[in-house]
């Protein structure tokens, strides 16, 4: 599936969140990644970010594509506001 991830959280866990995205996704911009990923590994991940974010302070979303043009939108962390849904 292809997926674009999106991160804000405290600067003491970029790397490693960072690294860890790497592994799987391509960087596009600073906090920002993309790629086709399984959905296990998509899966594995999600586990490591819900294991090493503050989900009261940080946050992570994930845009997935169901279609030529339109996106799912899924959010780990703190609430984000967003009136655009599908693209």
């Amino acid at each position: 599936m292809r997926v674009i991830l999106s991160y804000d959280i405290s600067s003491s866990k970029q790397q490693k969140l960072h690294k860890e995205c790497k592994k799987y996704l391509i960087q596009i911009h600073e906090s920002v990644f993309e790629g086709n990923i399984s959905i296990k590994k998509i899966n594995r991940l999600k586990d490591f970010i819900g294991r090493n974010i503050n989900c009261e302070m940080d946050s992570v979303v994930i845009y997935y594509a169901c279609g030529p043009d339109s996106f799912a939108r899924e959010s780990i962390g703190r609430a984000v506001q967003s009136d655009m849904l599908f693209i």
